[in-house]
């Protein structure tokens, strides 16, 4: 199995403090209407979206198709719909749900889509100018191409979140 990504998932590791995912049994809830017509009123936008670092990337294609490439390696992980919707290569799928939280067959992720900020735990991360912002450390070193739209955005956001989930 390829190990792409560690070098991002170490480095978001650092950035939310090493841990301080939600709590286990709690899901954030919005105050109001507004807050969840705001989260939903676009939830993604699939498109050519990397996630890269040296060799090391994190593709999402325009077909919905989600890998990992390494150097000459590929791996698919699974496929994303606009509507938040992902299946892994086994056939598990997760959903996005109206509060922005993501729910897995294991229950819900340690964290949330607030807007076009990913939220881990008390760490709030964006994407500004293609890098990654927020957090800990500098991830000034992983280029995020593609995200040119609220959906693209938070497309690229989901799928730094599920990269906290391998970790």
């Amino acid at each position: 199995m390829i190990e792409a990504m560690r070098f991002l998932v170490v480095a978001l590791a650092f950035a939310i403090g090493c841990g301080g995912g939600a709590k286990t049994g709690t899901t954030p809830k919005p105050d109001d209407d507004k807050t969840v017509a705001k989260v939903t009123t676009s939830r993604l936008e699939i498109a050519e979206i990397s996630i890269k670092e040296g060799t090391q990337s994190l593709l999402v294609h325009a077909d919905g198709k989600v890998e990992i490439v390494d150097g000459d390696q590929t791996q698919t992980l699974g496929t994303l719909t606009s509507d938040g919707l992902f299946t892994n290569s086994t056939g598990q799928t997760g959903q996005l749900q109206d509060d922005g939280s993501f729910t897995t067959p294991d229950g819900p992720a340690p964290f949330k889509l607030d807007d076009e900020t990913l939220v881990v735990g008390e760490t709030k991360l964006r994407i500004e100018d293609g890098t990654l912002k927020g957090g800990k450390v500098d991830t000034s070193s992983v280029a995020i191409t593609g995200v040119t739209t609220r959906g693209t955005r938070r497309t690229a956001l989901l799928m730094i979140g599920f990269i906290l989930l391998g970790n």
